[in-house]
């Protein structure tokens, strides 16, 4: 059947709501829904036009909040050693509404690695069948009263995480990474609101620590260097990311190595022949060539040609620092120049 393609519900799944249709499900966007004299009311025009208004709904509120927001309450604690999760009851923004979700506790949610936490919206569909209160309530309306009405589509809300296997489209509240909170601010974080403000914020102040965060090395462990940082309020990209707890970072050591040509020392030893020579640039990835100057003495027969030159006999020769004739000791460049 052609009207097939506007029933809400499946009929293999719920045959007692296969006459309900919603025209707004595969049509293109309408404004509303006009009723007209002399024609018969369909329960599908009223169900599409109730859909319009919802839709509308919906896109004003997903300007102010995001899905996930958390609005009253909703306090989470994490043991970063079990996992053990505690979650406080409040209300979140979903689907166009804020609505109320009760507390929940995990057992053993993973510590390593990300985690999304977040509510799970369930769909129930009640009918008279299962509340007698939405039969017929006027009993001087003969025809209805007493009969079927309308049924009702509930959400209900549930805590969850996107391991836990659950049913329900489950909506991100927080992030848990490696055993912590990303981003504890509390309530009310609208999303609309905080998107419109963060690149005021982040234009005039680039990224900034409001309180606390205070960051402490704790060394070199399993090829990572780890940090402790403290609880605190920072406001990255503008937008404002609080933890109530510390937490420890590990990043793997990737040295940036830099190639150094030349380091030149002294060599003094005091007569021992060894010596410790403290480096400029430490610590050491690796040496590739070392550079040895040494300083020699060496006898050089003077040819009977003036402006001439005469050969060393070690090649490679940085600088002549003494010439000397028995006692008559001659000075560069008026006597002598080291040709290179």
């Amino acid at each position: 059947m052609a009207n097939e393609e506007f029933l809400v519900f499946d009929p293999a799944l719920r045959p007692d709501l296969a006459d309900i249709y919603d025209r707004s499900k595969v049509s293109d966007p309408r404004e509303r829904v006009l009723y007209r004299e002399r024609h018969f009311a369909q329960a599908g025009e009223i169900t599409e036009g109730l859909s319009i208004e919802a839709r509308k709904r919906t896109n004003i509120g997903n300007m102010v909040a995001h899905d996930g927001d958390r609005i009253k309450g909703c306090d989470v604690i994490v043991d970063p050693l079990t996992g053990a999760t505690t979650i406080a009851a409040g209300e979140v923004y979903v689907r166009g509404d804020v609505r109320p979700v009760g507390s929940a506790a995990f057992v053993g949610l993973p510590i390593v690695g990300d985690v999304v936490v977040g509510v799970r919206v369930l769909s129930t569909v009640i009918t008279h069948e299962d509340d007698a209160s939405l039969l017929g309530l006027h009993e001087e309306a003969i025809v209805s009263f007493g009969e079927p009405g309308a049924a009702r589509e509930v959400l209900s809300l549930s805590w969850g995480w996107d391991g836990d296997g659950e049913v329900g489209d489950l909506y991100r509240v927080y992030q848990i990474r490696n055993g912590f909170v990303v981003d504890q601010t509390p309530p009310p974080s609208l999303a609309g609101f905080n998107a419109a403000i963060a690149p005021y914020d982040y234009d005039a102040h680039e990224n900034y620590i409001a309180r606390g965060c205070r960051v402490t090395p704790l060394g070199l462990s399993a090829g990572k260097q780890w940090f402790s940082i403290e609880e605190g309020t920072a406001n990255i990209l503008g937008y404002k990311r609080t933890r109530n707890t510390a937490t420890r970072f590990g990043q793997t050591e990737e040295p940036d190595i830099l190639n150094i040509a030349s380091e030149p020392h002294t060599f003094d030893d005091g007569g021992t022949g060894t010596a410790v020579i403290t480096l400029n640039r430490t610590p050491i990835n690796s040496v590739a060539t070392v550079i040895i100057t040494k300083e020699v003495t060496e006898t050089v027969v003077r040819g009977g040609v003036a402006n001439t030159s005469d050969l060393l006999g070690h090649t490679s020769v940085v600088s002549v620092s003494l010439v000397k004739q028995g006692a008559t000791t001659y000075a560069s460049p008026a006597s002598y120049t080291l040709c290179k």
